[in-house]
């Protein structure tokens, strides 16, 4: 006879319910924390750029 086992009670399924309760909010979070410092450091350096006036900055040379 085959022995009947509950799903539940492996190993797997333990494994597989700490996967579904891994910290995607967090995940998430830290990815628009990166991706948002970043559009921050452009913005600077984007700004100077726009105010340059390419034939001063020719002259100086």
């Amino acid at each position: 006879m085959k022995e009947e086992i509950e799903p539940k009670a492996t190993t797997r399924a333990a494994a597989y319910a700490l996967w579904m309760k891994a910290p995607n909010p967090m995940v998430t979070f830290m990815i628009l924390f990166v991706v948002g410092s970043a559009l921050i450091a452009a913005i600077g350096p984007a700004k100077q750029i726009r105010n340059f006036s390419i034939t001063e900055t020719i002259s100086e040379l």
